[in-house]
C-alpha cells in the first residue's frame, strides 16, 4: 500500500500478482462521485493525470476485532483529489484537492482470529465541516473498486441468493463477444459495463472458464456485499496491463446524497481462494461480524 499512492497498489493471491500496478486511478481503492461524475469525484487514489491524493495519516486497524490489537490491520486516512475526468478520454488534471475526508480500513485475517482468506474493508467519506463541497451520490460512488489483471483473472461470476445462506450458488455472468454471450471478460468489449442488480450479493473472477465444476481448484477474486449492491463488471486497458474491473455500489433512495458532516462507512468482505473457500468466508463473516457494523452509508 502507498507506493505510489494512498491505495492498495498490489495484492497476490495464492502467490500471484491479482492486482498489479497500473496507475494510481486503478489498482484497489474507494472512489465517490457528485452528481457530475467523473468531472467531481473524490477518489482515493488522484487525478487523471498521476498526481497522487493526500495521505494524512497511517493507524493500527482491527474491523474484526475492535479495539484489539490486529497484527494484519491498517488504516488509511486521506484527503482526495478530483479525478477530474468529465468524459473519457478527456482528462483536465490537475485535479484539486476536495474538501472531504476518506478512511480506507483493511483487516486481512491471520488464520486465527479469523480465515486468511478473507479481507474486512471498512470505507468512509464524509464532508468536511462546514465546507461548501458539492454532495455525494451514494448510487454513484464504487466501494471499492478492483483492476484485476485478466490475463489470469478473467471469468466472472455472481451471486443473489440469500436463503439458507448467502454465497452458496454463483452463476456466470455474461457479456458481450465477437462470438456471442460469455463470460470471459477477456472477450468483452472495451470501456463496457455489465452489471447485476442490486439486490446481487457477490461478484467475483475466477482463473477456470470451469470454476463451478471445479469448486475447490479454482482461484478467485470476490466482492461480497452483506445488505446487497449493485455490482458491475468492465473490461478496461490500463496504462500497462489488460485489466478487468469488478465493483460494489449502493443507492440511498431514503437519502440518496451526503450533504452532511457527518462520516458515511461501507463495508465490505473480500475474499480470495477457491469459491468454496469464498464461500466459507462468507459464512465466517456472516456468523461473527457483527450486522450494525455492515452498512453505516
Amino acid at each position: 500500500m502507498n507506493d505510489y499512492a494512498p491505495i492498495i497498489t498490489s495484492m497476490w493471491v495464492m502467490g500471484r500478482l491479482a492486482v498489479p500496478h497500473d496507475n494510481i486511478g486503478a489498482d484497489f481503492q474507494m472512489a465517490t462521485r457528485s452528481s457530475k461524475g467523473d468531472a467531481y469525484n473524490p477518489t482515493q487514489g488522484g487525478d487523471c493525470r498521476g498526481n497522487p491524493s493526500i495521505l494524512r495519516s497511517v493507524s493500527d486497524w482491527n474491523g474484526i476485532v475492535p479495539g484489539a490489537s490486529a497484527p494484519y490491520g491498517i488504516q488509511l486516512e486521506i484527503d482526495p483529489r478530483n479525478y477530474n475526468e468529465p468524459v473519457h478520454p478527456g482528462c483536465l488534471g490537475e485535479g484539486a484537492i476536495l474538501l472531504y475526508d476518506m478512511k480506507f480500513g483493511v483487516t486481512l485475517g491471520d488464520g486465527l482470529t479469523a480465515p486468511k482468506e478473507l479481507m474486512v474493508l471498512d470505507m468512509s467519506i464524509r464532508k468536511e465541516p462546514g465546507s461548501p463541497a458539492e454532495d455525494i451520490v451514494k448510487g454513484l460512488s464504487e466501494l471499492p473498486v478492483i483492476y484485476l489483471d485478466n490475463s489470469i483473472f478473467r471469468y466472472a461470476y455472481y451471486s443473489v441468493d440469500t436463503q439458507p445462506a448467502d454465497g452458496l450458488v454463483f452463476l456466470p455472468m455474461q457479456g458481450s463477444s465477437a462470438s456471442g454471450p460469455t463470460h470471459d471478460t477477456r472477450a468483452w468489449p472495451v470501456l463496457t459495463n455489465y452489471y447485476i442488480a442490486e439486490p446481487a450479493r457477490l461478484i467475483m473472477l475466477c482463473d477456470r472458464s470451469d470454476a463451478l465444476q471445479s469448486p475447490r481448484t479454482a482461484t478467485c477474486v470476490a466482492i461480497y456485499s452483506h445488505e446487497g449492491a449493485k455490482v458491475e463488471a468492465s473490461h478496461r486497458i490500463g496504462a500497462k496491463y489488460d485489466l478487468t474491473l469488478i465493483t460494489a455500489i449502493n443507492r440511498d433512495d431514503v437519502n440518496p446524497v451526503i450533504s452532511d458532516y457527518e462520516f458515511h462507512t461501507q463495508r465490505r468482505l473480500v475474499a480470495v481462494g477457491s469459491p468454496d473457500t469464498v464461500t466459507a468466508a462468507i459464512a465466517w463473516a456472516e456468523a461473527n461480524l457483527a450486522a450494525s457494523d455492515w452498512k453505516r452509508w
